[in-house]
């Protein structure tokens, strides 16, 4: 999925970031998004088709992650594609270290995109009861607009309509207090309960071997990483990273 969120939201993210340590997941993005924040973090992006932005190709719900060993995840514009977005965060907060931290974007009143894998709308009460349910606290929920910039977003279709209606509601709608009940989109922020401390897991920490499922057993070497249990390798595929499961695309 593609980072479909609002400068203001990506500046939170960015702001958000710099505070990470450890491994952090960025889940469906791109390399380099947040590199230039992420100062005591090492981004690795991963998504479940093979894509040259991939360091790792896997199921974000079934992730080969050892539990309790990553800093943070970023799952921006991903969980309406997910087909059990439920699962997502559920895996989540098992691979979040205690004080670790999952950022979402996600949309509610937003037209569909990425047809035909556009399966979801969020509103802050399911993120909130899920949250509950999986064991997060929800540090926050920021909705991109109000009232007025939900209809700015979906009159702007053509360039004379986002000149002469487009901007003047965003504009109006920037002096009033944005509204979860009318956003397009959720900028959510939730914290696995705990405290972060002591060094923190790398990335070969984080691994767990897909043939023996030995956690802390690989090693990687530029192109391979090598499991010093099993034996087995994985190669690091210029098209998909390391793969930990069947090719689907």
């Amino acid at each position: 999925s593609t980072h479909c969120i609002s400068s203001a939201a990506s500046d939170v993210y960015k702001r958000q970031v710099r505070n990470l340590r450890g491994v952090v997941l960025d889940i469906g993005g791109a390399r380099g998004t947040y590199d230039a924040d992420a100062t005591n973090a090492n981004i690795v992006v991963a998504d479940i088709f093979r894509r040259p932005q991939n360091h790792i190709t896997a199921d974000a719900g079934a992730l080969p992650i050892s539990t309790g060993t990553l800093g943070g995840i970023l799952c921006i514009s991903v969980l309406e594609h997910a087909d059990e977005p439920f699962r997502l965060i559920t895996e989540a907060n098992r691979v979040l270290v205690a004080g670790g931290v999952l950022f979402l974007s996600v949309p509610w009143l937003f037209e569909t995109h990425m047809e035909p894998h556009d399966y979801w709308r969020f509103s802050q009460y399911q993120l909130q009861k899920w949250a509950d349910e999986t064991g997060f606290i929800v540090e926050n929920i920021t909705p991109a607009n109000g009232r007025l910039g939900l209809v700015a977003h979906f009159v702007q279709s053509t360039a004379i309509l986002r000149w002469t209606l487009g901007l003047p509601l965003v504009l109006l709608d920037s002096f009033r207090t944005p509204s979860s009940r009318f956003a397009s989109q959720l900028t959510v922020i939730l914290r696995k309960p705990g405290a972060i401390g002591g060094p923190q897991p790398t990335l070969e920490d984080s691994l767990v071997c897909p043939s023996c499922h030995e956690s802390k057993t690989m090693k990687i070497k530029v192109n391979v990483a090598h499991c010093t249990k099993c034996q087995s390798e994985i190669i690091n595929d210029e098209n998909g990273g390391f793969i930990f499961h069947r090719d689907t695309a």
